[in-house]
This record gives structure tokens, C-alpha cells and sequence, in this order.
């Protein structure tokens, strides 16, 4: 099974941000994956506010406030990924590629990489350094 990213044709790049930890933090780095646009690398950020109320905001106040900053990246409304209110999207995920113990998502940043067929081909936790992912983004750019 596969998510429909048929308009993409490349490689995605999925996770779940908070805008807080995302411009404030290590996790930051991720940005530095922008290099990999003119390769066909899509990233796809969904914000969410399960985990300690980390993106309060409305949609409207998260897209104001990542104007501020040079974002290559296409920024979703806020979404759950966990319970019943999940997007059907991260039930996709969440099942095609199982966390360590449970299927749930335990924090923001917990990140998925799927093929230009949209099959998911990794998941990883939230404590992954985004440069311990390159490597795996590399190899499947450049799979025909």
C-alpha cells in the first residue's frame, strides 16, 4: 500500500512539527534538507498540538509566524496524529511503519520517508538527529 503522492514523483520527507521546537531548536537542521529540493525531495510539515500543547496556535498564526523565516517546505493545517481524530494520512504511516513499542506517535518530529510510489520506507523516532537521515534521503534520490 501507498499514499498518493502522485503529483510529487520523488522522494517525501513527512513529519510533525511544532513551530516553537522547529525554529528554536536542533531540530532546525532539518532545513538544511532544502539542498535536496533540486534533487526532487519534497518535505511535507503537519503541525500538531498533542504533545505538551506545543503548537497552540490557529492555522492562520502558524502560517504568519513561518513567514518569518525562509521555508521551502509545504506547510499543512494542524492535524492529530494519534486517536480518532487522526489524519488518515498518519494512520497510513503509523501502520505501514510500526514505532518501537506501540504504532502511536510518542512526540513532534517523529518522521517518515517514503519513495517517489509513496510506500513508506523508514520511520524515525523524534530523537533521530536530522543529520543521521541524510544518508537515507541521499539513497533514495537516487533510486531510478
Amino acid at each position: 500500500m501507498s499514499a498518493n503522492f502522485e503529483h510529487v514523483q520523488s522522494a517525501v520527507f513527512i513529519l510533525g512539527i511544532s513551530q516553537f521546537w522547529a525554529f528554536n531548536s536542533g531540530q532546525s537542521q532539518f532545513w538544511a534538507f532544502h539542498k535536496y529540493a533540486e534533487h526532487g525531495l519534497r518535505i511535507l510539515a503537519f503541525p500538531c498540538n498533542q504533545f505538551g500543547g506545543q503548537e497552540p496556535g490557529t492555522n492562520e498564526e502558524i502560517k504568519e509566524f513561518v513567514k518569518g523565516y525562509d521555508v521551502q517546505f509545504d506547510m499543512f493545517s494542524k492535524i492529530d496524529v494519534n486517536g480518532s481524530n487522526a489524519d488518515p494520512l498518519y494512520v497510513f504511516l503509523k501502520n505501514a511503519k510500526h514505532g518501537t513499542l506501540t504504532n502511536s506517535i510518542k512526540w513532534n518530529f517523529t518522521k517518515f520517508l517514503c519513495d517517489k510510489h509513496g510506500v513508506p520506507v523508514k520511520r524515525y523516532s523524534s530523537t533521530v538527529s536530522p543529520l543521521d537521515i541524510e544518508k537515507d534521503i541521499e539513497k533514495e534520490l537516487s533510486k531510478d
